[in-house]
């Protein structure tokens, strides 16, 4: 039976990765998201033996995403949910350090941490799920930062809805979602779910999101959840109140705000290729375009982790990626020429169970023993 370390052999401080520490070339992972820990499985197998492998993250635990809307409907825990970082570090052989990252110098190749340190790299992978720059959001939602929760980091929020739910067996919560896309959508089918006495408001906020795919087919199922849609923006987010572009304030009890990934200023201002979506502009290998040894992941892939291996070996990539649908794109997906995505046996609750053990399935690769 594999046995773990204590995370204290494996954890480093930031002195022990100055410049000078390194010896062999370093691959730096930023951010502990589901990318990330699908390179350290792959590592695990295929191992780099010529390089440093550290991780750079604060968190202990990362919670599994396509968990969300089970966990959210109350059909799975956080426990059910999370996945240990430590034993996939160690089983890779890599190094983890448990810090915040403020900036980014690519000329010098340097990951500049929170404490003042700096961590030298060859090779950097960055999540771009991993952070969201609450400041940004802040400035176009104020209030946002005091009074609402946050889907990102998704850990983070799980740990907090709990008291969420304690307070719905109280009495029935005024729950308000902030976003546009699939995510947002998929957030507020959960907590009906999950609450149904609850009054579940989506707002889709067109400056938070992308509009998602089959957008028409997206809002008809948010309203056949007795969820009510509002096209509207949010221009503040009060204490118990949401104040609204039509004018009008939405009371509500807890707000939500998700949203698509929104890069802090220290990756924008990186000299990084940014896109007119102010994401990372990156090839089908999901390499940037100006940085060659840089990386940006999101969604976990084999291929992706592969490339990365094969990027640092100087051996041709792979085939592109392949991005996966969410659980809402995938269930209203428009007909195809083998079965009716739509049709309603397979928004069933079967549906939701053979989801469910596929979700169990993909987990257990990451939960290690």
């Amino acid at each position: 039976m594999h046995s773990t370390l204590p995370e204290s052999s494996i954890l480093m401080t930031p002195p022990e990765v100055s410049p000078s520490a390194a010896i062999k070339p370093t691959l730096v992972l930023l951010g502990a998201n589901m990318a990330h820990l699908e390179v350290l499985k792959y590592l695990a197998e295929h191992p780099l033996s010529d390089t440093r492998v550290l991780l750079i993250t604060k968190e202990r635990h990362t919670f599994f995403p396509d968990m969300l809307d089970g966990f959210l409907s109350q059909q799975c825990t956080l426990a059910d949910a999370e996945i240990a970082i430590a034993p996939l570090v160690e089983r890779a052989g890599a190094q983890w350090l448990q810090a915040s990252v403020e900036g980014l110098d690519l000329e010098r190749e340097q990951v500049l941490l929170s404490n003042g340190s700096e961590v030298a790299y060859q090779w950097l992978s960055l999540s771009n799920d991993s952070f969201i720059d609450r400041a940004r959001v802040e400035a176009s939602l104020p209030g946002a930062r005091s009074n609402a929760l946050f889907i990102q980091p998704l850990h983070s929020f799980a740990k907090l809805w709990p008291q969420v739910q304690i307070l719905a067996k109280k009495r029935p919560q005024r729950i308000a979602v902030v976003g546009h896309g699939e995510r947002a959508a998929d957030v507020a089918i959960a907590i009906k779910r999950g609450m149904p006495h609850a009054a579940v408001t989506l707002i889709a906020d067109r400056r938070t999101s992308k509009t998602p795919r089959n957008a028409l087919v997206f809002w008809d199922e948010v309203k056949n959840h007795r969820i009510t849609l509002l096209h509207d923006r949010v221009l503040q987010v009060d204490e118990d109140a949401l104040q609204l572009g039509c004018g009008a304030a939405l009371d509500c009890d807890v707000p939500i705000i998700a949203i698509d990934e929104i890069l802090p200023d220290w990756v924008l201002q990186s000299g990084i290729a940014i896109g007119s979506d102010d994401m990372p502009v990156v090839d089908h290998h999901n390499r940037s375009i100006s940085h060659g040894n840089l990386f940006v992941s999101s969604k976990a892939c084999s291929t992706f982790a592969a490339n990365l291996v094969r990027g640092i070996q100087g051996m041709p990539l792979k085939r592109p990626i392949k991005v996966a649908l969410s659980y809402q794109a995938f269930v209203l997906m428009k007909p195809s020429s083998h079965i009716n995505w739509r049709s309603d046996a397979l928004r069933s609750p079967w549906l939701r169970w053979v989801k469910n053990r596929y979700d169990h399935a993909l987990l257990a690769r990451y939960q290690l023993p």
